[in-house]
C-alpha cells in the first residue's frame, strides 16, 4: 500500500546485495588476514559450541594469519583459554584492548554484536575512535525483514532473542555509520548455520536471516 499512496515517499531502496551463507562469507573474507574478533566467546554457549566444534572463533583460527579475541564475559574467556590453551584472548571491551598486535589488525569482526548492546551508536563511536584509517570492520546483525520475522509476525509473535535490544534493517544499520568516517565496501544478506537459502530467500534476498556489511575506516 505504501507504494501507491502518499506514504510511498518513505520507501528506502535496499543496496544491491546477494544472498550468502554467513559463516562462509566471514571465513572467506577473513582468510589470510589479521583479525580482532569482538564477542568471540559466544557466551553463554561457549562450552556447547566448542564441544560441537561450532565455535566460529576456532574455525577462524584455521584461516586467519593472526587472530585475537575479546569478550566482556570473563567466565567465557577463561573457559575458552583453559579448553584451548589459546592466549590471544582477553576479557575486555574494545576501548580497553592493550595488545598492540590486536589493535593493528587489518580487520575487526563484530558478528551478531550490535543487537546485544544497549547503545549501538556508542559502540560504533568507540569503534570509530579505536579503528584506524585503512582498517576494516565487518558487521553482521539479524535482519528485521527476514523470512522468519515475517512468518512470526503473521502468527502474532516476534522472532527475537530475549537478550536483544534492537531490530536492524539495511537502512537503519547503514545510517548509524558516519559516511565521513566510514566507507561501505560490501553489503549482503546472509543465512545462518550450514543451510542453503530456500526458494523464497533465493528469489528475495532481503528475506535472508541476517545483514552483512563491511566498512573501511577513512
Amino acid at each position: 500500500y505504501r507504494i501507491s499512496n502518499e506514504q510511498g515517499q518513505w520507501l528506502q531502496a535496499f543496496p544491491k546485495a546477494e544472498l550468502v551463507n554467513r559463516k562462509e562469507f566471514i571465513l572467506n573474507y577473513c582468510r589470510n588476514k589479521s583479525v580482532l574478533h569482538i564477542g568471540f566467546a559466544d557466551a553463554p554457549f561457549t562450552k556447547e559450541r566448542m564441544d560441537q566444534k561450532l565455535l566460529l572463533h576456532t574455525q577462524l583460527k584455521t584461516v586467519t594469519s593472526f587472530l585475537y579475541g575479546i569478550d566482556t564475559d570473563a567466565h567465557a574467556v577463561v573457559l575458552y583459554k583453559t579448553e584451548t590453551g589459546d592466549t590471544n584472548a582477553a576479557a575486555v571491551a574494545l576501548q580497553d584492548v592493550q595488545d598492540t598486535a590486536a589493535l593493528n589488525c587489518e580487520l575487526v569482526l563484530a558478528g551478531e554484536v550490535l543487537e546485544h548492546v544497549p547503545d549501538p551508536v556508542a559502540f560504533i563511536n568507540t569503534s570509530t575512535n579505536v579503528i584506524k584509517a585503512g582498517q576494516e570492520l565487518l558487521v553482521t546483525v539479524p535482519n528485521y525483514t527476514s523470512l522468519d520475522s515475517i512468518a512470526a509476525t503473521l502468527n502474532t509473535t516476534e522472532s527475537v532473542h530475549e537478550d536483544h535490544h534492537w531490530y536492524f534493517s539495511p537502512y537503519t544499520l547503514l545510517r548509524k555509520f558516519d559516511k565521513t568516517q566510514w566507507e561501505l565496501k560490501q553489503f549482503a544478506f546472509g543465512v545462518y548455520g550450514d543451510k542453503l537459502p530456500n526458494p523464497v530467500q533465493q528469489q528475495f534476498p532481503a528475506t535472508g536471516d541476517c545483514i552483512i556489511a563491511v566498512f573501511k575506516r577513512k
